[in-house]
């Protein structure tokens, strides 16, 4: 398993790997090339490789505000329970201390009890239950 940033070359892959319902946001919209290619960074667009196919990966951002956005992580349902996700999260986490980021934030599905478990796992706190809103300017 190789384990690095993601690349302009990885992102149809990735798409693929964020095909998934939790992801589609309160518009109807889901993860797409387009939008996924704007968040490319060495730091915070990660991905788990095995064999030439991308099984995992996590992409976030820095705000202004002094922490960090983790945006979305997936891993391939025939990969899951092997450390991908953890392995990925401490990457990113590193990073973001490297970068002397104070905080990261992150929204996670909670239609599973063990996506809220592995969050729980990895020290993050769980807080209220929130609807998402959205309204398209265009």
């Amino acid at each position: 398993m190789k384990y690095r940033s993601c690349t302009t070359a990885d992102i149809t892959q990735c798409v693929k790997l964020f095909d998934l319902p939790e992801l589609v946001t309160a518009n109807g919209v889901g993860v797409n090339a387009p939008y996924l290619v704007k968040f490319i960074n060495e730091k915070y667009f990660l991905v788990a490789e095995d064999k030439g196919k991308i099984v995992g990966a996590l992409y976030g951002e820095k705000l202004k505000a002094g922490g960090t956005m983790m945006w979305a992580l997936a891993v391939d349902s025939n990969y899951q329970g092997k450390g991908i996700g953890t392995k990925l999260m401490k990457m990113f986490e590193k990073n973001a201390r490297l970068d002397k980021r104070k905080w990261i934030v992150l929204h996670a599905s909670t239609k599973t009890e063990r996506t809220v478990n592995f969050y729980r796992k990895l020290g993050y706190d769980i807080g209220n239950k929130y609807v998402e809103c959205a309204k398209d300017l265009v």
